[in-house]
């Protein structure tokens, strides 16, 4: 679960909100946005610049 919320933010720029809808329906794992977004913290990846460092958009 941990590397799902490591990788979609990189690949598909996903929300805490949209990857806790996405792990419910796909993987039927229950799991509130916020716990998402603690893990986000955790890996270094709560801001939105740290998803793309070189400073190309991430809109």
């Amino acid at each position: 679960m941990v590397e799902l919320i490591n990788t979609w933010p990189h690949e598909q720029k996903l929300t805490a909100a949209r990857i806790a809808l996405r792990l419910g329906r796909d993987y039927d794992f229950i799991i509130h946005p916020r716990t998402v977004g603690r893990w986000f913290k955790h890996l270094g990846i709560n801001r939105r610049r740290h998803l793309n460092p070189e400073g190309s958009s991430n809109r």
